[in-house]
């Protein structure tokens, strides 16, 4: 194991807003002593970065999108804040209609797009300072979606689990289901898989031609809220989980006090896939406990990607001292804000962009 080694050949650092940029060219050397050549990008946390979870809702409904595409969806949905930088997160069905992450995703603003994890991997629970808080092998089970309920000001004025006499009815049982206590659900941001369920929006008591999904309730008090209230949220709530939080999925971890794990340490996917060279995405932590993002290229004339031990070294070279290992391959992507506008600074390996699920953010609030 002793051949494991990095060199840095070239090394970039710019600072602004707040995330530093690092960007080298260097060798690694693996066990096997090869040697190959490795496009990195390093983006650092600063003092006032905070951090968040996101995915993408164009015109109301959950796609996936690429990194860039979902940075700057997060900043239409908060115009009061600036995406400094960003890599894709978890892994997702590529092949699934519903397109969603492969482990439970909870996105900034408390937001359960899904709230469990495969049993091969982990989910690691991130507040908005960027640090870790818990990890995951598996969540408690959710009985059912809570209902939230938001006043006109958004406080909330009602939180409690859907019981029989609250119901949501699909579009296709409209004639069926709905009375003179019918409420239309118009989305600003809906997920509507079958397990994952998620909505947030606003209520309407008449009808309109795009409406998908109503609430109808027998019970008086939900009624009289719904009635002079504006706006709901329907998900499956994971109490585990801190309100501010984030929640991702991640494939194994990669270094644990700051010692590069062997092969036979690694869970995730599988042997080949840790032993072979990918392009690949991790997220770490230095010794001050700041998070750092991590993108290396591959799968190109260039650059041939990294095994997960060669991930580790060039992690550990720039002083991380835990790291997990996520999505990577043609999804591995790094934005950064430069000047003013966020642009794509690593080589992707796919062509057009890979659209993914979920990607990890900084972001700053404006001044």
């Amino acid at each position: 194991m002793k051949s494991l080694n990095y060199f840095e050949k070239t090394k970039q650092t710019k600072t602004t807003n707040q995330v530093t940029h690092l960007k080298a060219e260097g060798i690694v050397t693996n066990d096997n002593k090869t040697k190959t050549k490795q496009n990195i990008n390093l983006f650092i946390q600063g003092e006032k970065t905070f951090v968040a979870t996101w995915s993408a809702f164009i015109n109301g409904r959950y796609q996936r999108e690429t990194v860039l595409e979902i940075a700057k969806n997060f900043n239409s949905f908060y115009p009061e804040f600036d995406v400094l930088a960003a890599v894709n997160g978890d892994y997702f069905y590529l092949n699934s209609k519903k397109d969603l992450t492969v482990n439970a995703n909870v996105i900034f603003g408390n937001r359960v797009l899904k709230h469990y994890n495969h049993d091969k991997y982990h989910a690691i629970e991130i507040n908005q300072f960027g640090q870790k808080e818990k990890l995951f092998k598996s969540l408690k089970e959710v009985p059912d979606l809570t209902l939230t309920i938001y006043d006109k000001q958004k406080k909330v004025c009602h939180k409690a689990l859907l019981d029989r006499r609250t119901k949501i009815i699909k579009r296709s049982d409209f004639k069926k289901h709905l009375n003179n206590e019918s409420f239309y659900l118009q989305p600003m941001m809906l997920s509507d898989d079958k397990d994952c369920f998620f909505f947030e929006g606003m209520i309407k008591k008449a009808n309109f031609k795009t409406a998908q999904y109503a609430l109808v309730s027998q019970d008086s008090k939900i009624v009289e809220l719904l009635n002079n209230c504006s706006k709901v949220k329907l998900q499956f709530e994971l109490k585990e989980i801190q309100p501010q939080n984030n929640l991702i999925g991640i494939d194994t971890k990669l270094i644990r006090d700051n010692k590069i794990l062997k092969f036979s340490q690694m869970s995730g996917q599988d042997q080949d896939h840790n032993q072979n060279r990918h392009p690949r995405t991790s997220l770490g932590y230095n010794k001050e406990g700041k998070l750092i993002l991590c993108t290396v290229d591959g799968r190109t004339d260039e650059f041939s990607g990294v095994d997960l031990r060669e991930l580790a070294k060039i992690m550990n070279y720039y002083q991380i001292v835990e790291a997990y290992n996520l999505d990577g391959g043609a999804s591995t992507q790094a934005v950064y804000k430069d000047g003013d506008k966020l642009k794509l600074v690593n080589e992707p390996s796919a062509r057009p962009l890979r659209k993914v699920a979920n990607a990890i953010l900084f972001f700053e609030m404006k001044t």
